[in-house]
Protein backbone atom coordinates (compact mmCIF):
# COMPACT_ATOMS: atom_id res chain seq x y z
CA UNK A 1 0.00 0.00 0.00
CA UNK A 2 1.57 3.21 -1.04
CA UNK A 3 2.17 6.35 1.78
CA UNK A 4 1.90 9.51 2.57
CA UNK A 5 5.70 10.85 3.46
CA UNK A 6 4.40 14.21 5.68
CA UNK A 7 8.20 16.28 5.23
CA UNK A 8 8.06 19.40 7.67
CA UNK A 9 10.31 22.10 6.31
CA UNK A 10 11.92 24.74 8.54
CA UNK A 11 14.12 27.33 6.41
CA UNK A 12 15.05 28.05 2.52
CA UNK A 13 16.22 24.73 1.70
CA UNK A 14 15.52 20.18 2.18
CA UNK A 15 18.15 18.20 4.47
CA UNK A 16 20.29 15.41 2.84
CA UNK A 17 17.88 13.26 4.79
CA UNK A 18 14.93 14.15 2.93
CA UNK A 19 16.20 14.13 -0.25
CA UNK A 20 15.63 10.43 -0.26
CA UNK A 21 12.24 10.48 1.03
CA UNK A 22 11.10 13.22 -1.84
CA UNK A 23 12.51 11.45 -4.55
CA UNK A 24 11.51 8.03 -3.78
CA UNK A 25 7.36 9.26 -3.99
CA UNK A 26 5.67 9.54 -7.20
CA UNK A 27 4.48 13.09 -6.62
CA UNK A 28 4.95 15.83 -4.25
CA UNK A 29 2.43 18.03 -2.52
CA UNK A 30 3.90 21.63 -1.80
CA UNK A 31 2.83 25.04 -1.20
CA UNK A 32 3.63 27.77 -3.34
CA UNK A 33 6.52 28.65 -1.05
CA UNK A 34 7.77 25.66 -0.94
CA UNK A 35 7.72 24.59 -4.48
CA UNK A 36 10.91 26.08 -5.71
CA UNK A 37 12.70 23.60 -3.18
CA UNK A 38 12.26 20.84 -5.63
CA UNK A 39 12.29 22.34 -8.47
CA UNK A 40 14.74 20.35 -10.33
CA UNK A 41 12.53 17.27 -10.01
CA UNK A 42 10.00 15.88 -12.34
CA UNK A 43 7.67 14.67 -10.13
CA UNK A 44 3.77 15.91 -10.70
CA UNK A 45 3.28 18.73 -8.10
CA UNK A 46 0.05 19.23 -6.18
CA UNK A 47 -0.68 22.53 -4.55
CA UNK A 48 -1.23 22.23 -1.00
CA UNK A 49 -4.25 24.65 -1.50
CA UNK A 50 -7.48 24.30 -1.70
CA UNK A 51 -6.94 21.62 1.16
CA UNK A 52 -10.21 20.39 -0.03
CA UNK A 53 -8.91 19.86 -3.92
CA UNK A 54 -5.64 18.70 -2.34
CA UNK A 55 -7.17 16.14 -0.53
CA UNK A 56 -9.16 14.60 -3.44
CA UNK A 57 -5.37 14.67 -5.99
CA UNK A 58 -3.66 12.90 -3.49
CA UNK A 59 -6.44 10.42 -2.83
CA UNK A 60 -6.00 9.85 -6.97
CA UNK A 61 -1.92 10.17 -6.51
CA UNK A 62 -1.74 7.74 -3.81
CA UNK A 63 -2.80 5.01 -6.61
CA UNK A 64 0.37 5.45 -8.19
CA UNK A 65 2.29 5.17 -5.39
CA UNK A 66 3.87 7.26 -2.26
CA UNK A 67 3.37 11.02 -1.95
CA UNK A 68 5.59 13.39 -0.20
CA UNK A 69 3.84 16.50 1.65
CA UNK A 70 5.83 19.03 2.52
CA UNK A 71 4.96 21.13 5.05
CA UNK A 72 6.15 24.20 7.49
CA UNK A 73 8.02 23.51 11.06
CA UNK A 74 6.01 20.42 12.83
CA UNK A 75 2.91 19.36 10.44
CA UNK A 76 1.35 18.44 13.65
CA UNK A 77 1.22 21.45 15.32
CA UNK A 78 -0.94 23.95 13.80
CA UNK A 79 -0.58 21.98 10.55
CA UNK A 80 -1.92 19.64 7.82
CA UNK A 81 -1.03 17.03 9.53
CA UNK A 82 -4.17 16.33 12.00
CA UNK A 83 -6.18 16.74 8.45
CA UNK A 84 -4.20 14.22 6.71
CA UNK A 85 -4.54 11.52 9.51
CA UNK A 86 -8.45 12.39 9.75
CA UNK A 87 -8.58 10.76 6.16
CA UNK A 88 -6.39 8.55 5.41
CA UNK A 89 -5.44 6.90 8.63
CA UNK A 90 -2.35 7.47 10.92
CA UNK A 91 -0.86 4.05 9.58
CA UNK A 92 -1.06 5.38 6.03
CA UNK A 93 1.21 8.34 7.28
CA UNK A 94 4.91 8.52 8.41
CA UNK A 95 5.94 11.93 9.64
CA UNK A 96 8.69 13.57 9.34
CA UNK A 97 8.78 16.98 11.62
CA UNK A 98 10.79 19.56 11.49
CA UNK A 99 11.69 22.49 14.30
CA UNK A 100 7.94 24.48 14.36
CA UNK A 101 7.48 27.80 14.30
CA UNK A 102 6.80 28.31 18.06
CA UNK A 103 10.22 26.46 18.79
CA UNK A 104 12.26 28.65 16.11
CA UNK A 105 10.05 31.99 17.83
CA UNK A 106 11.46 31.38 21.36
CA UNK A 107 14.55 30.45 20.25
CA UNK A 108 14.74 34.48 18.43
CA UNK A 109 13.56 35.63 21.62
CA UNK A 110 15.35 33.88 23.99
CA UNK A 111 12.88 32.84 25.83
CA UNK A 112 11.41 29.77 27.20
CA UNK A 113 8.00 28.65 25.98
CA UNK A 114 7.00 25.60 28.60
CA UNK A 115 4.71 28.29 29.84
CA UNK A 116 3.33 30.23 27.01
CA UNK A 117 -0.51 30.07 26.08
CA UNK A 118 -0.58 29.82 22.29
CA UNK A 119 -3.34 31.10 20.24
CA UNK A 120 -3.97 31.20 16.45
CA UNK A 121 -5.98 33.24 15.09
CA UNK A 122 -6.46 32.10 11.84
CA UNK A 123 -9.80 33.41 10.45
CA UNK A 124 -11.03 34.99 13.85
CA UNK A 125 -11.78 38.19 14.17
CA UNK A 126 -9.20 40.82 15.76
CA UNK A 127 -12.00 42.32 17.97
CA UNK A 128 -13.10 38.78 19.23
CA UNK A 129 -9.84 37.88 20.37
CA UNK A 130 -8.80 40.82 22.33
CA UNK A 131 -10.24 39.99 25.81
CA UNK A 132 -8.96 36.32 25.44
CA UNK A 133 -5.23 37.94 24.99
CA UNK A 134 -5.34 39.93 27.70
CA UNK A 135 -6.19 37.20 30.36
CA UNK A 136 -3.16 35.95 29.90
CA UNK A 137 0.04 37.37 30.94
CA UNK A 138 2.14 36.05 28.10
CA UNK A 139 0.40 34.49 24.94
CA UNK A 140 2.21 33.72 21.27
CA UNK A 141 0.20 34.04 18.71
CA UNK A 142 -0.16 32.64 14.86
CA UNK A 143 -1.09 34.94 12.90
CA UNK A 144 -2.38 35.10 9.15
CA UNK A 145 -2.65 38.31 6.49
CA UNK A 146 -6.17 39.39 8.01
CA UNK A 147 -4.79 39.03 11.48
CA UNK A 148 -1.65 40.93 11.41
CA UNK A 149 0.64 42.04 14.28
CA UNK A 150 -0.06 46.04 13.71
CA UNK A 151 -4.27 44.80 13.32
CA UNK A 152 -3.41 43.33 16.71
CA UNK A 153 -1.50 45.54 18.50
CA UNK A 154 -4.44 48.60 17.38
CA UNK A 155 -7.29 45.95 18.70
CA UNK A 156 -5.74 45.98 22.23
CA UNK A 157 -4.95 49.52 21.98
CA UNK A 158 -8.44 50.30 21.59
CA UNK A 159 -9.86 47.79 23.94
CA UNK A 160 -7.40 48.92 26.76
CA UNK A 161 -8.34 52.46 25.98
CA UNK A 162 -12.14 51.83 26.08
CA UNK A 163 -11.83 50.65 29.24
CA UNK A 164 -9.48 53.88 30.37
CA UNK A 165 -6.94 51.24 31.38
CA UNK A 166 -3.56 52.81 30.65
CA UNK A 167 -1.42 50.57 33.12
CA UNK A 168 -1.56 47.88 30.92
CA UNK A 169 -1.00 50.13 27.37
CA UNK A 170 1.82 51.34 29.34
CA UNK A 171 3.09 47.44 30.23
CA UNK A 172 2.40 45.72 27.35
CA UNK A 173 4.86 44.59 24.98
CA UNK A 174 5.29 43.28 21.66
CA UNK A 175 7.67 40.67 19.93
CA UNK A 176 7.20 40.24 16.37
CA UNK A 177 9.17 37.31 14.65
CA UNK A 178 9.07 37.89 10.89
CA UNK A 179 9.88 35.22 7.97
CA UNK A 180 11.33 33.09 10.45
CA UNK A 181 13.95 30.68 8.94
CA UNK A 182 13.57 32.71 5.42
CA UNK A 183 16.46 35.59 4.19
CA UNK A 184 14.18 38.18 4.96
CA UNK A 185 14.05 37.18 8.70
CA UNK A 186 13.27 40.05 10.91
CA UNK A 187 12.63 40.55 14.71
CA UNK A 188 11.00 43.50 15.95
CA UNK A 189 9.85 44.67 19.34
CA UNK A 190 7.61 47.66 21.12
CA UNK A 191 4.79 48.67 22.71
CA UNK A 192 1.20 48.34 21.51
CA UNK A 193 0.84 51.95 20.19
CA UNK A 194 4.97 51.39 17.88
CA UNK A 195 3.30 48.09 16.50
CA UNK A 196 0.37 48.84 15.33
CA UNK A 197 1.96 51.97 13.74
CA UNK A 198 4.46 49.61 11.49
CA UNK A 199 3.47 47.18 8.52
CA UNK A 200 4.54 43.36 8.76
CA UNK A 201 4.83 40.40 5.98
CA UNK A 202 1.93 37.92 6.41
CA UNK A 203 4.74 35.25 8.05
CA UNK A 204 4.78 35.85 11.58
CA UNK A 205 5.18 35.17 14.93
CA UNK A 206 3.84 37.81 17.98
CA UNK A 207 4.69 37.71 21.26
CA UNK A 208 2.62 39.66 23.70
CA UNK A 209 3.63 39.62 27.22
Amino acid sequence: MSRIELIGITGQSLTCEQWPIIRRCRTIVASRRHKPLVAGLLHPLIDIAPVSTMLARLQEALERGDVAVLASGDPLFYGIGRTLIERFGADRIRIHPALSAVQLACARFHTAWDDLSLMSLHGRSVQDISGRILNHQRVLLFTDAHNSPDAIAAGLLATLQSCNDQRRIEAIRIRVAENLGLSEERLIQGSLAEIASLQFSPLNMVLIE
